[in-house]
């Protein structure tokens, strides 16, 4: 129910509906970024520096591909940036 009382959906609601109708038609390709266009990438043994958490905040992507230790080009993981939230940086 809405907040003025009437049954419905608010305007939240019926966007995040628009927006699960929209994601099941589309293909992991066209969501994700293109791996030629990903310029940061974190490595497994990487320690997350208060220089690395900035970085990874003036990127803006909600995730980050981790890759094997050694800086290979093979994505093993995401970091997501959100479980980044009240990390003690000190």
């Amino acid at each position: 129910m809405k907040p003025d009382g009437n049954k419905g959906l608010t305007a939240d609601q019926a966007k995040m509906i628009e927006g699960a109708i929209t994601f099941s038609t589309e293909s992991c390709e066209e969501v994700m970024t293109k791996i030629k266009k990903v310029n940061f990438m974190l490595t497994l043994d990487q320690i997350l520096t208060f220089e690395t958490l900035k970085k990874i905040k003036e990127i803006g992507f909600s995730r980050i591909p981790v890759c094997e230790k050694g800086g290979s080009k093979l994505i093993i993981a995401f970091l997501l940036t959100k479980s980044l939230i009240g990390l003690d940086t000190s």
